[in-house]
């Protein structure tokens, strides 16, 4: 066999370097005529007096001037503007002043606190501001300079962001310095796993993720406990074995587990971890398949956001089970017709086998409930194109088996600008999936309602008493043109609405 030529060790060690906090985020109560400004204006407000020098400035929106110390930028009008905008609004500033000023400060209309909440203007400003500072082009080599330069032969890297401190000039400085003091530090978070969803299939394997799980494990204070090959035969976790037979690279279950003394309620993670999925037997197009490397941004959520959690010392316990294959077709692949049996005994007929992040999930949702009796358990996974086809790319796809607990991750949700959209599954789902000569077919056979059937497959490995939900975020977990904070490719989704539910569930426990 010809050897194959990979990544080397230090070349990947280098690569997943865990980012750090570039920004710094204050507040003050007056504009400094030092410091280099950003004025942004509702449409309504721009024929002020400040405005004058500029006749032809009319505030709309994203209408851009820039003057010396200071660049101006149009909202629109007031009945307009909503979180998307003003997202694209703190983007545009960001990524036009990232390469050039060190410091700036902000100077915010009058009239934004009352259209919306502090919180939610620190956490849009904040998160654009994080996104757009950190790289995810990790892998572009030094390039030659530019004729233009007067540097020629030389090697130049790609421009990395100088903006070291952004000051938001507003009232109100104690529930300003509250926000800023919540939400930055979940900025490394959201950017460790915009990271690893960057690199592709060849770098970001089982045993990568393995490392960065051991290594996050160390630097956070959390116990970990990986399972491999021979010990996943051992528990007969038979549906991650079964996708990862056609690769070459050992699969991965890596559970993680924060345990703070005092803690009342538990939260389990879990996500799908497909490094790379190329449909197995069930091919899937070569359009686009290069974009399946995200088919571990599940995973890549419940590892980032269970360190979040850690670093805030939030009083839950919280567990992280990640399932790590990668999906091959190899001679040695399962193929359609196959059966298995799952780690919950039941016997699944394979009748796609470009629907196996359902079966790694299914081992990973029955032997997380197993162990530790969670009291609510989320799963993550870019699961279906369905849901795409749904809600487009703009909201992550909400299934649950409790009201209660769908209404908290709403709420979450709600609470830092993260889209999730309730759907349903139900017992007709569930119907739909028997087979002939197992006890489930791992899809419905049915064109409609795929999200929902995929949904109702993961319900067959929970029990009824255990508060559970799945979010699908095949749309929203990455894309190819990013809206409000998100940007194009891997979005970091999820940290913020997770971060926010362990809050909720933890103050829940207090009472």
């Amino acid at each position: 066999m010809l050897k194959k030529i990979e990544p080397k060790d230090t070349e990947i060690k280098k690569l997943l370097v865990y980012p750090d906090k570039k920004t710094t985020f204050r507040v003050e109560s007056a504009e400094d005529k030092k410091n280099f400004s950003v004025k942004l204006y509702l449409q309504e407000s721009a024929k002020k007096k400040y405005l004058e020098e500029h006749p032809h400035f009319a505030a709309k929106a994203m209408e851009e001037i820039f003057s010396t110390g200071s660049f101006h930028l149009g909202l629109g009008l007031e009945k307009d503007l909503d979180a998307d905008r003003l997202a694209e609004a703190f983007t545009r500033v960001f990524s036009r002043l990232k390469n050039y000023q060190e410091k700036i400060q902000i100077i915010l209309p009058e009239k934004l606190t009352s259209i919306f909440s502090v919180r939610d203007i620190a956490n849009i400003a904040i998160t654009s501001a994080g996104m757009q500072t950190y790289s995810v082009a990790l892998l572009k080599s030094p390039r030659k300079a530019d004729s233009q330069s007067g540097k020629d032969g030389k090697e130049s890297k790609e421009p990395e962001s100088r903006l070291k401190e952004v000051t938001f000039v507003a009232g109100n400085k104690t529930e300003w310095n509250h926000a800023i003091n919540n939400l930055s530090p979940l900025v490394p978070h959201i950017n460790g796993m915009r990271q690893v969803q960057a690199l592709p299939g060849n770098y970001l394997t089982p045993v990568v993720m393995e490392k960065r799980a051991r290594e996050m494990a160390a630097k956070f204070g959390l116990k970990i406990s990986v399972y491999g090959q021979k010990e996943l035969e051992k528990m007969q976790a038979g549906g991650i074995l079964a996708v990862s037979q056609g690769s070459e690279r050992e699969p991965r279950m890596i559970v993680l587990e924060y345990n703070p003394a005092g803690a009342s309620s538990t939260l389990a993670l879990v996500g799908k971890g497909v490094t790379f999925d190329t449909g197995g037997i069930s091919i899937k197009p070569s359009s686009d398949m290069h974009e399946m490397k995200y088919d571990m941004s599940g995973a890549a959520l419940a590892l980032h956001a269970i360190v979040a959690i850690a670093e805030k010392k939030l009083p839950l316990k919280v567990v992280a089970s990640l399932g790590m294959v990668e999906n091959m077709p190899d001679g040695a692949a399962f193929k359609p017709g196959d059966v298995y049996r799952s780690y919950k005994g039941l016997t699944i007929e394979v009748q796609n086998t470009d629907a196996e992040g359902r079966l790694v999930l299914g081992d990973l949702l029955a032997y997380t409930e197993k162990k530790y009796k969670p009291d609510y358990m989320i799963n993550f996974a870019t699961l279906t194109g369905a849901i795409v086809v749904a809600l487009g790319p703009y909201h992550a796809g909400l299934f649950s088996n409790s009201d209660e607990w769908k209404d908290m991750i709403v709420d979450a949700a709600r609470d830092t600008l993260e889209p999730v959209w309730p759907m349903p599954m139900g017992r007709l789902n569930r119907e739909e999936l028997k087979s002939d000569i197992a006890d489930y077919n791992n899809i419905s056979g049915s064109r409609y309602g795929g999200s929902s059937s995929a949904a109702a497959f993961l319900s067959l490995f929970v029990e009824k008493t255990t508060r559970w939900a799945h979010l699908d975020i095949a749309g929203i977990g990455f894309m190819k043109k990013g809206f409000n904070v998100y940007p194009k490719g891997g979005t970091g989704y999820g940290i913020r609405l997770v971060t926010r539910l362990a809050e909720i569930i933890s103050a829940k426990g207090k009472k």
